[in-house]
């Protein structure tokens, strides 16, 4: 008996990734629906080519909770609105709380030693240091979130100058709730032009013959990116750990390292501190992938959250080694 489904069928070329990398199906030809956010916007098809959505892609998508099941000729999407399908509209962006906290980038059983510091600098009265998910993370006073990003960038530059040493890869991060959709809407990595949003997706000058680490742990994502690469151009080494990643930087010293933000030997952001101790590497571009947005103020580090497009991640590696070689 044939399986049936519960998600709505629509063909496959009807879902694809527009020019900024954005997951979208095109309900009819002036308008699409990122699926993502459930946004609807107008589509030019001058400006905003897209790009056919890949299998990889597409489990993505299934994981994320917007495709059911696919196949060569159909996408069974979840979730999206079937109602004004056709009317631009925004989500209620009133029914979204954002709240902001620090990441040390310290495992959980360097808390006792950041409360020692926090009480040292006078300070544990208005920042509370905690243990979420076995790393170290302030929050504000009585262990509140902070309110804004302003907020948090203020405690993080004032802990910065004050204990330069210990909180040096203190990162701003933030969690968010929101009306039906359950995740947040993908943010934009830059504000990219036409012209190099193009050139992005045709140009290798600036990647051919370049040497990338991948340290990754999910096979379906490596092979995506490996594709991608040889498309590129570019020559690729592959380990699963952090500290096999560390080996390789030192004695290849690449132009790239892409990383999976969560390894199972070490996270991600441990890797950029270990990284920044040696002098080689600290200008070294880092794409970091992550199941959630966090802002990483470290330059030349770019993290791309989960479900990204293959022409998203393409833009990414390929404005990156270009703004790194006008450097050289």
């Amino acid at each position: 008996m044939k399986k049936r489904f519960t998600g709505s069928p629509v063909s496959r070329y009807q879902v694809f990734t527009t020019s900024d990398g954005t997951f979208v199906v095109q309900w009819e030809p002036k308008y699409v629906q990122e699926l993502l956010s459930g946004r609807y916007r107008v589509y030019n098809h001058k400006t905003d080519f897209g790009h056919p959505v890949s299998d990889y892609e597409l489990k993505q998508l299934k994981a994320a909770g917007r495709v059911e099941h696919f196949n060569r000729r159909y996408v069974w999407l979840y979730a999206l609105p079937e109602r004004g399908r056709f009317k631009i509209k925004t989500l209620d962006k009133s029914s979204r709380v954002r709240t902001y906290y620090l990441s040390t980038t310290l495992s959980g059983n360097h808390l006792p030693q950041i409360q020692a510091l926090l009480k040292q600098l006078e300070l544990d009265q208005e920042l509370l240091a905690r243990n979420r998910n076995d790393f170290v993370v302030i929050l504000g006073k009585n262990g509140a979130a902070f309110h804004s990003l302003s907020e948090a960038e203020r405690a993080q530059n004032a802990l910065q100058q004050r204990a330069p040493e210990a909180f040096k890869n203190l990162t701003v991060a933030f969690t968010e709730t929101k009306n039906s959709t359950g995740r947040p809407s993908q943010i934009p990595l830059t504000e990219p032009s036409l012209d190099d949003l193009i050139a992005s997706q045709e140009d290798i000058s600036c990647t051919e013959g370049r040497q990338v680490i991948l340290a990754l742990t999910e096979q379906d994502e490596r092979e995506a990116l490996v594709e991608l690469l040889e498309k590129l151009k570019m020559q690729a080494h592959f380990v699963k750990t952090g500290q096999a990643a560390l080996y390789l930087l030192e004695d290849h010293r690449p132009d790239l390292l892409i990383m999976d933000v969560n390894l199972p030997d070490m996270h991600g952001w441990n890797v950029l501190g270990r990284m920044r101790e040696f002098q080689g590497l600290r200008s070294l571009p880092v794409i970091a992938l992550a199941n959630e947005y966090r802002v990483v103020p470290v330059d030349n580090v770019q993290l791309v959250a989960r479900p990204y497009s293959i022409a998203q991640i393409r833009y990414v590696i390929w404005s990156l080694l270009k703004s790194n070689s006008a450097k050289i």
